[in-house]
Order: structure tokens, then sequence, then C-alpha cells
């Protein structure tokens, strides 16, 4: 007997993880077949939105071309929190809801914020480093400061921002934030002492962290202007979007020593380009934007995204719907 055709087809556009058997388990409910796509350009996409009712996407970019390929796609949903790879307006143009995961990894990138933060104050990496080249050398840590002398600049005052906060604060850390889009009430509350402008700020912070998301307003945020108003002896963290940071601009700074290093899960192109001289410094930490990662945290990740895809076909609507009319 033939095989009955599936009664929905969803595109998986692109996979960091080793399989598909979450998404596949969860889609099967509703008699979804998963298809992946072979590659991220966007000629393929476009080849294969025509006959999709909806898109789970990770980091491909969903133009308006691949949008408007699109006949009866109902859904893309981003697997992660950002969604500034996905052309809104053109999805919202065709009647194309958009969901993200908006609350699965608060804890896990507050934890890896924590981490950079650490081991660019404690000079942890670089230190390593010179003991397994042949150095026994306390002075390569100087200067070092004690952390109740510290002042914490949160760029935004989000979710994971004030994750960030409630670990900083039992360390003696003083917590500053700027994000003028959150009530006094709600940073008073946090114990945290609210700033006026990003100049500001960062002229304060021993410590600037970003946790902004990335748009007209945010991108290159922390350039020349700002990088050159930092303290000598201030570090630079993002977990948040890459180009939130001009690099040009960061290096030059770094090279100049106008801040003192930086830690950055997330750059400006990803995979970030191993020629880029950010790299060849010693106090400039960079992991592969993997700040959102726990064995935890993947499985709700997964989970949740196949979910939303389930929710829309069979209940008309996903539960995080970004671009929902007010």
């Amino acid at each position: 007997m033939e095989k009955a055709q599936p009664r929905y087809r969803i595109l998986m556009t692109d996979c960091i993880f080793l399989d598909q058997d979450i998404e596949r388990h969860e889609l099967e409910a509703i008699d979804a077949e998963l298809i992946l796509a072979p590659a991220q350009d966007e000629d393929t996409l476009v080849s294969l939105a025509n006959d999709v009712d909806g898109m789970i996407v990770t980091f491909a970019e969903i133009t308006e071309r691949v949008i408007n390929a699109c006949r009866k796609c109902r859904i893309i949903v981003r697997t992660g929190i950002g969604y500034n790879n996905i052309d809104i307006e053109a999805a919202s143009a065709r009647g194309i809801m958009v969901a993200n995961i908006p609350d699965y990894c608060i804890d896990g990138v507050a934890d890896h914020t924590m981490a950079l933060i650490l081991s660019c104050l404690r000079k942890t990496v670089t230190l390593s480093a010179s003991v397994k080249s042949g150095q026994w050398n306390i002075n390569l840590a100087r200067p070092i400061a004690r952390f109740n002398t510290l002042t914490a600049g949160l760029v935004g005052f989000g979710n994971i921002a004030r994750a960030v906060a409630r670990r900083l604060q039992p360390f003696g850390i003083s917590v500053a934030t700027y994000d003028p889009y959150v009530s006094d009430e709600l940073v008073e509350s946090a114990g945290v002492e609210k700033f006026p402008s990003l100049l500001e700020l960062a002229r304060k912070a021993d410590i600037l962290s970003l946790h902004s998301p990335l748009n007209n307003e945010t991108r290159n945020m922390i350039n020349k202007n700002i990088l050159q108003e930092m303290k000598r002896s201030a570090i630079l963290i993002n977990t948040s979007r890459g180009p939130l940071i001009n690099e040009q601009d960061l290096n030059e700074a770094i090279s100049m020593g106008s801040i003192a290093g930086c830690g950055l899960d997330v750059m400006a192109s990803e995979p970030c380009d191993m020629q880029s001289p950010l790299l060849k410094h010693d106090h400039v930490i960079v992991t592969p934007h993997v700040a959102f990662y726990s064995e935890e945290s993947d499985l709700e990740l997964r989970t949740k995204a196949a979910q939303q895809v389930v929710l829309t076909l069979t209940q008309g609507h996903p539960r995080y719907w970004v671009n929902k009319k007010s």
C-alpha cells in the first residue's frame, strides 16, 4: 500500500544540533513531516519555501525573497530569543506569524556572562596560558581590583540582565544599568542604579555588559565614542548580539590600551573570521556563541520551538507571537 502523504510539511532551514529527533517527535503528533534544508543560501530556501506549512529557523537568513516564495506557510519559529535574521515586516505583510522562544536560556546566558566577567577580572585565561607556556610570574596578573570596589554597568535590563545583576551582587559588585524602556521602579526594586544615558554608564562602569536586542537603534552602539570614554581598567562583555559592537573600534581600543580587555560570546559575523585581529589579543576571551547552551536548555529550546508550530497549525497561533497586531 502506498504511504499516505503527511498532513503538514515543516522546513527546518538549519540545525546546530546533533539530530532532529526531538523536533520530529513533537511534529509527528500532528502528522507533520520535517524537512532539513541541505543548504542555507537564499536560492535553496526559496526553492523549498513554496510547499511548506511552517519553518523552524536557527541562524539562516529568512529574507523578503524567501518569505515571498511561501505559498501556504503560516508560522516561522526562531529557535532562540532574538529574531533579527527574519524579515518581520515581510512576514507580517504576507500574514505569516513569527514566534521565538524568549524564556529558555536565561540562567545559562547569565551564568556564561558571569564566567566571562570573572575570567576577565581575575585574568584566569591569560594566566593559565602563561603558565602553560613556561612562565610562573605573578606580576603578569597586575593590576587586579577587589570586587567590592567595582561597578558593573548593564546595557539593557531585561530578564537576562536582571539575572546577571542577582549574580553580581553577592560578590559585592555594585550594579547600574541603562535601559530607557524599563521603569525606574523595576530597576530600584532590583537594587540597581539607573543611568540616563549609555555614555554616562560607560564612564562609570568597571564592567560594561551588553544585554540589548539588535535593531537599528542598537547596531554599533559600542563604538569609538563610547570606548574612548570608558576607564582604561574597564572590561567589556557581550553575550547578546555581535553587531552591537563595532569590532574595528574595539580592536583599536584594545590595541591602544583604552580598555583592559573583553569577553565575547558573539561576533559581528559567525562563525567569526579566524584572522580577526581581536583573536590575537591576550586580554580578549572569545567563545563560540555558546552561552545559551546546557543540556537542559537544549531540550527545552527544541521542544518549545516544535510546539510553537504544533500550536499554530492546530490552535491558530503560537504562544510566543512576536508580530501579533496589538
